[in-house]
């Protein structure tokens, strides 16, 4: 059995489930995926850990395997990719762990005054940003999005979205620290996760959504045009005319032709009106003086 090659073996624990040849591809490979993946983990029971998890994906993927005359590279390939998706899910537990620790090294007291300090000014701070930083510091810890959800609104990996999100946090901490206030950038992060967002009081959403639905009612289409003839009585009679024109015209742009047509009587008959009532007022005023 030593002597057969990779396909004999692994056909062999395909068609007949026979665990000798199955543990016999293990001997003969385990050396080369337990030091794949040690050497990207770095840890023992970490690359322990990616070697069994190897050879449980040779198990399930026997059937497509049992083409292979050799299974080395697969092996490899597979050791290699199961390493590094495991050290990237050791550094943001990593970083959970940082986050959490800063805020717990913060007392209650010193984090509420911190935050007192860093929220006048925080909405100003982001601000400063980009648009794609600002986005994410919004999505991360306003909206408490993972990196996976991030990244797939970016069309990035994790890791890669995780590392945007940790550079546009570093961005708003110096923003910040130009004004004074310095914090971690961990200590920014729990900051925010836990402070930025308030509950809105109970029945805040059903009220604004009455408030909107009740605004289609209340102001139909015509009732635009109304409001625009309303804003020309704020202007000088010697402009009057000019301006009435240009009301249409931004009325047209607004209510279409046809609104226009139906409302266009009364804003010429409201600007004359008007003029009529400014000349009269300027004149009882010059007999008084």
């Amino acid at each position: 059995m030593a002597d057969d090659t990779d396909q004999i073996l692994i056909r062999a624990y395909v068609r007949n489930r026979c665990e000798s040849s199955f543990g016999e591809l293990v001997h003969r490979h385990i050396d080369l995926v337990h030091s794949t993946a040690l050497r990207i983990v770095r840890d023992t029971n970490l690359a322990e850990d990616v070697t069994q998890r190897v050879f449980l994906g040779l198990a399930q993927h026997s059937v497509k395997l049992q083409e292979r005359f050799s299974l080395t590279g697969w092996l490899h390939e597979t050791a290699r990719n199961l390493a590094i998706n495991t050290v990237r899910s050791e550094e943001r537990r990593r970083r959970r762990e940082q986050e959490a620790a800063a805020m717990n090294h913060l007392d209650s007291n010193d984090s509420e005054t911190l935050w007192e300090q860093i929220a006048p000014r925080l909405d100003k701070a982001l601000a400063q940003l980009s648009a794609i930083e600002r986005d994410v510091i919004l999505w991360r810890y306003f909206e408490r999005r993972t990196a996976e959800q991030i990244g797939e609104r970016l069309g990035l990996t994790a890791e890669a979205a995780q590392k945007r999100v940790a550079r546009a946090l570093d961005r708003l901490r110096g923003i910040l620290a130009a004004r004074g206030l310095t914090a971690p950038t961990a200590g920014l992060a729990a900051l925010l996760s836990t402070q930025a967002v308030q509950s809105a009081p109970v029945g805040l959403a059903a009220t604004a959504i009455t408030a909107a639905s009740a605004a289609n009612t209340i102001f139909p289409a015509t009732s635009t045009l109304q409001i625009v003839m309303t804003s020309t009585s704020a202007i000088s009679p010697g402009r009057h005319t000019a301006y009435s024109g240009a009301t249409v015209a931004t009325a047209s742009h607004v209510l279409g032709d046809r609104g226009v047509r139906n409302g266009r009587h009364t804003l010429i008959e409201n600007a004359s009106s008007h003029s009529w009532r400014t000349r009269k007022s300027e004149a009882a005023l010059r007999t008084t003086l």
